[in-house]
């Protein structure tokens, strides 16, 4: 449990953002822990990909999260292990906050490991989100589903190593459907952590080397 209070905000709030009420399948509304402002802020950006993450990926993740931060972009991830903990992580480094949306209800934090990034990212100023119940158990397809408020309340994602079957490529397909930019670091060919990269590289999803490449692309204000 984050030691904090407990919100909510229905959708027909006029605090309630407007970019994901335009999205798919948005919730009658949200639960929140932190600084609720963030929410209808804009400006963000949504970094995700595999729990399997290797070193170099996390490296890579958490520099975008953190020179992305530094142009006082928030970034919003998924408190999972691997890239999104990374992502959560260069985010703190930096001078925006960063924003989790969780698979499950707000009293616990999964996996445990994340419990204390948990509350650094309150700590932080940061905010953590989720459509459950507070004591609402977890189940394997609510990260799936979790995964459309993600891209949902954000003007763009980027991947970091996907493999072939990877909840970060279920993220780029809400995103795509949600109209929002989809961004993506290549991999080598040999690597299985980015197959599932590679193949949206192909598929026409803008290929990224900098956090600089995403700032040209974005019209962010």
């Amino acid at each position: 449990m984050i030691a904090n209070e407990i919100t909510y905000l229905e959708q027909s709030d006029p605090h309630f953002s407007q970019l994901l009420k335009e999205a798919f399948s948005c919730p009658a509304g949200l639960y929140f822990q932190g600084n609720k402002d963030l929410f209808n802020q804009k400006n963000k950006i949504a970094i995700v990909g595999t729990r399997q993450a290797s070193k170099t990926g996390q490296a890579i993740a958490h520099q975008l999260a953190k020179e992305l931060s530094q142009q006082n972009i928030i970034i919003v991830s998924g408190l999972a292990l691997g890239i999104d903990r990374s992502a959560h992580e260069g985010c703190l480094q930096g001078a925006s906050q960063t924003v989790a949306i969780l698979g499950h209800g707000l009293n616990q934090v999964y996996p445990a490991e994340n419990k204390d990034l948990a509350k650094r990212i309150i700590a932080n100023n940061g905010l953590i989100i989720s459509e459950y119940q507070p004591n609402h158990p977890i189940a394997p397809h609510q990260f799936l589903e979790r995964n459309r408020l993600v891209s949902g309340l954000c003007q763009g994602i980027i991947i970091v190593e996907a493999p072939e079957r990877s909840g970060a490529l279920n993220t780029a397909t809400h995103a795509l459907e949600q109209n929002r930019e989809v961004f993506v670091v290549p991999g080598s060919i040999t690597d299985s952590n980015y197959v599932g990269s590679n193949n949206l590289i192909q598929q026409g999803a803008c290929l990224i080397t900098s956090a600089r490449d995403v700032l040209d692309v974005m019209n962010f204000q």
